[in-house]
């Protein structure tokens, strides 16, 4: 061992022995002693600790009293009451109750058997379980082996299959059915059974505590901002994690309209309250926030927001703040519109920060909700967490966009709580529009028939070869430019697809594959005619603001009805102007804006006191889209505004220059 320790430059040796024979007891502790001198006599600056689990110390082969004396440290296992191949889905890190074997119990025998608490750790878990289980309670048996989860992953998936509570173990779990209908259950360790834990360390007066094993993790910091409120000599500031938008929704009264915003906290400890901001665009919103911390306590998980104005469109964003004032980032911006016509769900199911956008927080729901806007119908937002939740239910709505981004292998596509809700929701006659560039790469291998029955697709090609998009001329409009793709961020992988089941392609890319395909029909065991479109790559990465709202009010009025090209010609579009791409920037930068017919359109540059820096006009022969390219050598680095007026309307953005 000493050998080993100088060749890796370690600082000791652990002994972590179990299922130690009986009978050992006295040996072990030897043991213990001789190779504590053998190594201090070599070294005594190396350290030796050990790590008895609860198993073998009740089976009486661990002396503590002795033990403790003999090791600087000892690591007590206060995990393991679950495992893989038990009989029972439960929490491995059992603080109490349950039985009488729990840590509770280990840590107090150790104390009275003699352990001396200066040199005694708790160790806890930062892993749980996901086993197969005959029912969705609590104490069931299990009908298999149990697959290891670690907290990212819990965290993501508590979000979509709502985190419970056990109050007598004091442990996070939650629960959720197969596409087979079988139940699952998995028990985790997660921010608050680690407060629970730590306040009984505190309270045995341990020397500390240690984890197994550090990287289960990764990068998340959750538990670590727990272990820093008990630990008093670090200087380390953690900020708050930002809240979780769960839904948007708006509705019109008699004498004016309202807002109903809903989020999702879950690190609740030195949490003081939220601040929540609106805005009638997704990026000027106001410094000062509609509600501040002070009308949002920490125990607030929605607000209402009244007298708004009739039919429009408003986007919100939430903020946590912390005791110390400290602020945490962004969420995702959500929309909603306050009006009372046919009224569309958008469903945010991006959660990968993995892949080619690797942003914590986005704005792409109103994307999709401004597109539902100019079409002229009304729109929420909402989380697909919330609707698996049934938070928020599809049937209440004229019909869904589901985006998913680039969700992948990593993250799933649709899970399987998804597709019995997807699966459900077109038997009866849903309108489902869904999005994303790795749908069918993902479900061709974990879920192909509801790809091949639900989607109405078959998997073709993990990359299509083609980033443009252009219509067949089946339901949707011959688009003014064709959809580029991969401009706000990288569009690597959208798949090449092929009808199945009775659909028809509705979009090609240019090379002529398969982009999108659009179904009307009765879905397998099915009771009322559902509709279907299904895009093969993520929509929110173009910047072609015509098109892409062509596109979505083509997409609506199919489920409404309209089914040919040749009843939507007649349909206007309306005066846009997109956010500058890229931004910031430094160089040139480009700028869209939509007329829907001939004119004069007026273009202004402001500094932030409102000075004008430039102006000009141009006169457009016909309607469409339109670009300015804006060029940044003669403006120093800083804020500004750009305003494009068109028929006495004035559309301003904002935009910076970095040098």
């Amino acid at each position: 061992m000493y050998s080993q320790v100088l060749a890796r430059n370690a600082d000791g040796v652990d002994i972590n022995f179990e299922g130690i024979p009986s009978g050992q007891t006295s040996n072990l502790t030897n043991f213990m002693r001789q190779l504590r001198d053998s190594l201090k006599s070599r070294s005594p600056n190396l350290i030796l600790t050990c790590a008895p689990t609860d198993f073998d110390f009740r089976s009486g082969d661990w002396d503590l009293a002795q033990v403790t004396q003999i090791c600087d440290l000892t690591f007590l296992q206060c995990y393991g009451y679950a495992y893989s191949t038990g009989s029972q889905a439960g929490p491995v890190g059992k603080l109490q109750g349950w039985s009488s074997l729990n840590a509770t119990s280990f840590i107090n025998s150790a104390l009275s058997s003699g352990a001396d608490p200066n040199k005694t750790i708790y160790g806890m878990p930062h892993y749980g379980y996901d086993w197969p289980t005959n029912s969705p309670n609590k104490k069931v048996s299990t009908t298999g082996a149990g697959s290891v989860v670690y907290y990212p992953d819990a965290k993501a998936n508590a979000l979509e299959y709502s985190r419970l509570w056990d109050t007598e173990s004091l442990n996070a779990w939650y629960r959720y059915q197969t596409n087979t209908g079988s139940w699952r259950q998995a028990w985790y360790e997660d921010p608050e059974s680690a407060h629970y834990k730590y306040q009984f360390i505190k309270s045995k007066n341990l020397i500390g505590v240690g984890m197994w094993a550090l990287g289960m993790d990764n990068t998340n910091k959750d538990i670590w901002r727990v272990l820093e409120e008990f630990v008093k000599d670090t200087t380390i500031v953690f900020p708050p994690e930002a809240p979780i938008l769960s839904s948007i929704r708006g509705r019109k009264n008699i004498i004016s309209s309202e807002l109903i915003v809903s989020w999702i906290y879950q690190l609740p400890q030195g949490l003081k309250g939220f601040r929540l901001f609106l805005s009638k665009d997704s990026l000027n919103f106001p410094s000062v926030p509609t509600l501040s911390e002070s009308y949002l306590t920490k125990d607030s998980l929605s607000a209402t927001i009244s007298n708004l104005d009739s039919n429009s469109i408003y986007y919100a964003k939430v903020y946590a703040v912390d005791t110390f004032g400290n602020v945490s980032t962004s969420s995702d911006i959500y929309a909603a519109s306050t009006g009372n016509k046919s009224r569309y769900l958008v469903v945010d199911g991006f959660d990968r920060t993995s892949g080619s956008y690797s942003l914590t927080l986005h704005d792409f729901a109103g994307f999709y909700a401004d597109g539902i806007s100019t079409a002229r119908r009304d729109v929420d937002c909402a989380s697909n967490e919330s609707v698996i939740a049934n938070l928020i239910s599809l049937n209440d709505y004229s019909g869904v966009i589901w985006f998913l981004g680039d969700e992948s292998t990593a993250n799933k596509t649709f899970n399987s709580s998804e597709q019995l809700l997807v699966q459900t929701y077109l038997q009866n006659g849903g309108k489902f529009f869904v999005t994303g560039s790795e749908v069918a790469y993902e479900l061709r291998t974990t879920a192909p028939t509801f790809l091949t029955d639900f989607l109405k697709a078959s998997y073709e090609s993990d990359n299509s070869g083609s980033l443009r998009v252009l219509s067949n001329g089946n339901i949707f409009r011959n688009f003014p430019t064709p959809i580029q793709l991969g401009v706000i961020y990288s569009e690597d992988w959208p798949d090449g697809i092929t009808p199945t089941g009775g659909s028809n392609i509705c979009l090609k890319y240019e090379n002529g594959k398969t982009a999108g395909v659009c179904y009307q029909g009765i879905f397998p065991n099915g009771f009322s005619q559902g509709k279907l479109i299904y895009l093969s790559f993520a929509l929110e990465t173009t910047n072609n603001l015509l098109s892409k709202n062509m596109l979505i009010e083509d997409a609506l009025n199919f489920f409404e009805g309209l089914t040919s090209v040749f009843d939507l010609v007649n349909i206007p579009i309306e005066f846009s102007l997109s956010q500058n791409y890229p931004n910031p920037f430094n160089g040139q930068t480009k700028i869209d804006f939509i007329i829907p017919r001939k004119g004069f359109v007026k273009f202004q540059i402001f500094d932030i006191l409102g000075k004008v820096l430039n102006s000009f006009s141009n006169e457009y022969d016909t309607g469409g889209q339109f670009s300015i390219n804006l060029d940044s050598k003669n403006l120093p680095s800083g804020t500004y505004f750009y305003q494009v007026s068109y028929e006495g309307k004035s559309i301003t953005k904002k935009f910076l220059i970095i040098k």
